[in-house]
């Protein structure tokens, strides 16, 4: 029996599938309806403005998403009031995301402080004005827990230039490039970039409140995400779905629209590496013990061999050593 879907609900249909399937739809719902603001409560304000750096996911023209990130000194991102996120950087030169970032599209940004592990989500609206300047105007606003956050300090090099460092095909005929292969097996931690099908649409006044673009972190021990091809020959990615806040926002985008754009930032090299693909979800059990895996087969992938931010790792009380 299909669950009557009440309009004021933060959830779309894929986002209550799953929830329904652990059996945990009602506790969610009430949870969500805490949760999610249209708003940023002051803390968040606060915290956007520390950053280095925020993620952010967009849609191309296609209607497909793409996760990458936009950079600078902190307070590049600062909230003018609570229903505004200001961001005075651009997409650097050769993103593959560039085509996404248009006046009026939906977009999805994530905050992470990966030294306290805190991480904090926001989607909305994307507006250019004439002079360029970008803002997000909040549709929702809500916390994530910290689990799966790799402590370390991150940092922008203000010397840093695109041109110094091209972005370049890392997919051929359905292969993935060496480096590619090699940054995604070493890696502890990766951005997904997912949406509602309605996210595309252009009318505001008809868009649910559920409806839009989402990026979220993922991360886990490192080669926890696998490369491998399928019967077709074409590289595939796998990654086990970890317990989490329970809410599935990546995992119902998917199971309604299941285009995902990913963004691994190599943490040796200070390389990007980004990636579309088609992306389904593998289970096993049932209930809360239920096992999911999600499987992303790979369209695009680009690389470039450096970019501006700079990792260090992190103890209590220190500085940290260069990683």
């Amino acid at each position: 029996m299909t669950e009557a879907h009440d309009p004021s609900s933060p959830f779309h249909a894929g986002e209550r599938h799953w929830q329904a399937a652990i059996g945990q739809r009602d506790a969610v719902e009430a949870m969500g309806r805490r949760m999610i603001r249209d708003h940023m409560p002051e803390q968040h304000q606060a915290f956007f403005a520390l950053l280095p750096a925020v993620v952010i996911g967009l849609l191309d023209e296609q209607g497909h998403p793409w996760a990458t990130a936009l950079c600078g000194p902190p307070g590049f991102a600062w909230a003018p009031d609570a229903h505004t996120l200001q961001l005075d950087a651009h997409l650097s030169e050769g993103d593959p995301a560039a085509s996404g970032w248009r006046d009026g599209v939906q977009a999805g940004l994530l905050g992470l402080q990966h030294h306290t592990r805190r991480r904090n989500r926001l989607n909305g609206t994307l507006v250019l004005d004439e002079a360029g300047r970008a803002t997000i105007g909040v549709r929702q606003s809500f916390g994530n827990c910290p689990r799966y956050i790799e402590p370390r300090e991150c940092t922008v090099d203000p010397l840093w230039r695109a041109e110094n460092a091209p972005v370049a095909s890392a997919w051929q005929a359905g292969e993935l490039a060496p480096v590619a292969r090699e940054v995604i097996r070493r890696s502890d931690t990766f951005f997904i970039a997912s949406s509602s099908p309605a996210a595309t649409s252009e009318d505001l006044a008809t868009l649910a409140n559920s409806e839009g673009l989402d990026v979220s972190h993922r991360g886990g021990p490192a080669g926890f995400v696998q490369v491998a091809q399928d019967q077709q020959g074409q590289a595939t990615l796998s990654w086990p779905d970890f317990p989490g806040n329970r809410m599935f926002n990546t995992l119902g985008n998917i199971q309604v629209q299941p285009r995902v754009g990913l963004l691994f930032l190599d943490v040796p090299t200070g390389g990007w590496l980004w990636l579309q693909g088609q992306a389904r979800i593998a289970t096993s059990g049932q209930g809360e013990a239920a096992q999911r895996r999600v499987e992303v087969r790979i369209t695009q992938a680009w690389w470039r061999p450096g970019g501006p931010l700079r990792w260090r790792a992190h103890e209590a009380g220190d500085a940290g050593e260069a990683v």
